[in-house]
């Protein structure tokens, strides 16, 4: 049982070093491997965490609260064997607990994207989701600026008037471009932000210069 563990955590950490941060370029103190965060998971602690911000033991919540992904890993198991099961129910558990509708399955050789719910293989563009490089592929910002709409519609829908990721995700069709056309979008869009911060306080001088002038 020690020598299987062992060979796991060799495993993970090299699918950690030479895929994620070697072909990914996601930097390594995103990534966080076998470390407990009891507030939200309590004594299960997740196997692998990728988050947009570096983790420093302190900032638990920032951390938690801005992660893309989560995945259990377990070595020297096949898809649907009983060790790849474990991990599916581990992963029901605690993604919901960690605030994600999605969770990954990995062997460090093959992997798959499941949806937290009902546990259905996550596809993009009609396809299964079956490396991690699909992290890669997403652009959150871009999700955030091409999707406001349907989120504030679907919030304004529900009951109580709040957003639920996982439903959403479940009533939304999601058309995914290429990064660079996803990377475009965003930086048009910051354009246009700035421009509108611009004329805002260009306008909020002018109406201050106003009051002073009537006053």
């Amino acid at each position: 049982m020690a020598k299987k563990g062992k060979r796991e955590a060799l495993s993970v950490s090299r699918l950690i070093n030479e895929v994620l941060v070697a072909q990914l370029s996601i930097p390594f103190r995103q990534i966080v491997n076998d470390t407990t965060f009891s507030k939200y998971t309590g004594s299960k602690r997740p196997d692998l965490l990728i988050s947009e911000f570096e983790y420093d033991g302190t900032n638990d919540d920032q951390y938690i609260k801005n992660l893309v992904a989560y995945a259990e890993a377990k070595d020297d198991c096949k898809v649907d064997d009983k060790d790849w099961k474990d991990a599916l129910n581990q992963g029901k558990i605690k993604a919901p607990k960690l605030g994600l509708p999605y969770f990954i399955v990995t062997n460090c050789k093959t992997t798959y994207f499941y949806n937290a719910k009902t546990l259905k293989q996550l596809t993009l563009n009609g396809n299964p989701i079956r490396e991690f490089q699909t992290i890669d592929e997403i652009s959150l910002k871009w999700l955030s600026i091409q999707y406001k709409s349907e989120f504030l519609l679907y919030a304004s829908s529900s009951d109580n008037g709040t957003w639920n990721m996982t439903g959403f995700f479940e009533h939304t069709k999601i058309d995914i471009p290429s990064k660079k056309e996803q990377d475009d979008i965003v930086t048009r869009y910051e354009k246009l932000e700035k421009r509108i911060e611009l004329i805002t306080s260009i306008e909020k001088h002018y109406q201050d210069l106003l009051q002073r002038e009537i006053a």
